[in-house]
């Protein structure tokens, strides 16, 4: 049988799917919905009806999907904050798709899939060995002074284009105060007055970055967050990280089907220095009704911006933007405080440059790349056992 889907090896051999470690499956969908066009037999993937938006579930051995270093290695940071519900939507993360990867589906092999920053940093033969933590992950939270108004369940009642901001929200590369060059002082080991549960939290999870302003939602995490990120590849090219990413703590993210993409598409990432990829969000679309004509303010410059809830950057492009390729005159010109609209700023501040855009917008039908879970651990840890039951025969 090919897949789960009850596709008979006659029909799979006149697909030509005849790899014996090859077993393909249609991503949340059904054997009507799905034609096999096509097969990278050395990699295991199939494409569905010729559309690369379109993505397709990998179910060969683990070794051949995660293993085989043919494409750089992806830092993801989710964005989290000191809160009880989020306190439950990391632990929801950690008991789940961070667990699978790291003691599940590695079982039997030498190396793991996914590892945390401060597990990577902290072990040379993990860096050395390229089949090794094809994801890193981190949770990343302020560690600055507290100011509750600014964190995401409160910014949506404030005035942000009026706040007296007399806290640090976004740092920029060549800001003395934010640290300039040295990447040290860009994070803090602990974040000032923790709430107690993350302080117990913290004596037995070492995978969260506290950077040096204060937790914000709208008012420059993310600049501060990828500007970090660029400065560590940059800094530590040694790392081989080749994309730089932001994921919301409360979205469930399909890495197989995000690895998948990646292997399929390697030639073009090869091609490409300048990639900004996620569910792609165009000017003239967001400046309808629809999203309350938000685009149509003459302080957003880009084409096109990703919906915040999952999106990345080559580490060239973070570089370039984020470091000196963008002044720092022309950093603070392009400025929004709407987050997501903000990053596509950001990624389109150099006119001289070519952004390749991957679009993400759904895997086949009306599935997407990551689910949002409405700030609900449990509608999180249902994600995860659904995906689970999928994989299954």
């Amino acid at each position: 049988m090919c897949s789960r889907y009850h596709i008979s090896e006659k029909e799979a051999k006149n697909k030509l799917l005849e790899s014996k470690n090859c077993i393909c499956d249609c991503l949340w969908g059904y054997k009507e919905d799905c034609t096999y066009s096509s097969l990278e037999s050395e990699d295991c993937i199939c494409d569905v009806d010729n559309n690369e938006d379109d993505i397709m579930m990998p179910r060969a051995p683990v070794e051949k999907s995660w293993g085989d270093g043919r494409w750089q290695r992806m830092l993801i940071g989710i964005f989290s904050y000191d809160s009880m519900k989020e306190f439950e939507l990391r632990m929801a993360n950690r008991e789940t798709h961070l667990h699978y990867f790291k003691h599940i589906a590695g079982v039997g092999d030498d190396y793991i899939a996914i590892c945390s920053l401060h597990q990577f940093l902290g072990d040379q033969n993990l860096i050395a060995d390229k089949r090794q933590c094809r994801i890193i992950y981190t949770f990343v939270m302020g560690g600055g002074p507290r100011d509750d108004d600014l964190t995401k369940q409160n910014v949506n009642g404030l005035d942000l284009g009026a706040i007296n901001q007399t806290v640090k929200t976004r740092c920029l590369w060549q800001v003395p105060e934010c640290g300039g060059t040295d990447i040290d002082e860009w994070t803090v080991d602990a974040p000032q007055s923790p709430s107690i549960h993350l302080q117990e939290e913290m004596k037995t999870n070492k995978d969260i970055t506290f950077l040096s302003i204060s937790e914000n939602h709208q008012l420059g995490k993310s600049d501060t967050w990828f500007t970090y990120s660029a400065m560590l590849t940059k800094s530590r090219p040694d790392l081989d990280i080749r994309f730089t990413a932001k994921l919301d703590s409360d979205n469930f993210l399909n890495y197989y089907a995000l690895q998948s993409y990646m292997l399929r598409h390697k030639q073009r990432f090869r091609d490409k220095q300048y990639i900004y990829g996620g569910f792609v969000i165009h000017k003239e679309v967001c400046s309808g009704r629809s999203y309350g004509y938000v685009c149509r303010d003459p302080r957003f410059i880009a084409p096109n911006f990703m919906a915040g809830a999952f999106t990345y950057l080559s580490t060239p492009l973070a570089q370039h933007v984020y470091l000196n390729g963008t002044s720092l005159e022309r950093k603070k010109e392009v400025w929004i405080p709407l987050e997501d609209m903000q990053i596509g700023n950001m990624v389109y501040s150099d006119p001289s440059i070519t952004v390749e855009i991957v679009k993400h917008n759904k895997l086949h039908g009306s599935y997407t790349l990551n689910k949002h879970c409405f700030s609900d651990p449990s509608m999180y840890r249902r994600e995860f056992a659904k995906w689970r039951e999928e994989l299954s025969f």
